[in-house]
């Protein structure tokens, strides 16, 4: 789970147990793309520190999709 507001952002993945909060003054810059069309952003923060977010609403299917370039890239 992610949570922006106006005093900065925290990070919390229930699964593990890990999580982290930083202030807005830390973020040197957030980038938005898609990876295999899921959301993902890279958030870079001073001291060289980074993280990519990446949502995947269907697990089985993104393992259907990176199964799928896997035989591609096999079979080349």
């Amino acid at each position: 789970m992610v949570t922006v507001n106006n005093s900065g952002l925290e990070f919390c993945h229930q699964d593990s147990g890990y999580n982290f909060k930083r202030n807005n003054e830390e973020i040197v810059s957030v980038e938005y793309s898609s990876f295999l069309g899921t959301p993902k952003i890279k958030l870079r923060f001073i001291n060289n520190e980074f993280y990519d977010l990446v949502w995947f609403k269907d697990s089985k299917s993104l393992y259907t999709e990176l199964k799928h370039k896997e035989d591609l890239v096999q079979k080349a």
